[in-house]
């Protein structure tokens, strides 16, 4: 073990000398512990808690201090990490001396970025109306994002992606309804896409049956 000593020799006696002794002083140093592993994190809000990936050699325990960003993560005794907030945080993990090894630390950095939001759309269909009134609203759900700031993009549903416009479709036909959820300070910008259709209304009883006939008024006799 590390520590100060002494060693005494005693030297046997020979023929012709009597046996002697002599001492001398020795230490024996504290071996330098060491902490080894991953010391830099890249994590997103809503992430599960974690473990630090770390070693060590040395008969210490691993204690461990949030430094810095206590607001952005958690740490518990074991070096289980729990996201809190997006941010960065600086996490010293450290041994005390020990009767044979010095005391040793290093530091962990862990960036939480914004997390992927998420979110759904839902439409009803509807029937066309010729004054445009009967529209139905989109009916958005975003647990990540909030519903506060929701922007609403249209196309015919066969079409490209590039025919979105904001102009809420009314003619009769089959659409696609695109939201788009804000991003957050905890989390990126979301996309949902629902299809929808405009039903064709009913002819007037007394409108004829096929947009192909003729009416005229009958000759005089």
């Amino acid at each position: 073990n590390a520590g100060e000593y002494t060693v005494k020799a005693i030297f046997a006696e020979t023929e012709n000398y009597h046996e002697i002794s002599a001492e001398a002083d020795f230490t024996i140093t504290k071996a330098q512990a060491q902490i080894t592993g991953m010391n830099y994190y890249l994590k997103r809000y809503g992430d599960e808690a974690f473990a630090l990936n770390l070693s060590k050699t040395g008969d210490g325990d691993l204690m461990y201090e949030v430094t810095s960003g206590a607001e952005v993560v958690e740490i518990k005794e074991g070096g289980m990490v729990t996201v809190q907030k997006t941010g960065t945080a600086y996490i010293t993990v450290f041994m005390a001396a020990t009767n044979n090894y010095e005391a040793v630390n290093t530091e962990v950095q862990i960036i939480v970025s914004r997390g992927q939001g998420t979110g759904s759309v839902k439409l009803e269909d509807w029937i066309y109306s010729p004054d445009k009134g009967n529209a139905n609203l989109p009916q958005p759900v975003s647990e990540t994002n909030g519903t506060d700031h929701v922007s609403y993009f249209y196309k015919a549903k066969d079409a490209g992606d590039e025919s979105y416009t904001t102009e809420i479709p009314v003619n009769a036909g089959v659409y696609t309804v695109k939201a788009v959820f804000a991003e957050t300070e905890y989390y990126l910008e979301a996309e949902a896409a629902a299809d929808f259709q405009i039903l064709k209304k009913e002819n007037p009883e007394n409108m004829p049956a096929s947009n192909s006939i003729t009416i005229s008024a009958g000759a005089e006799n």
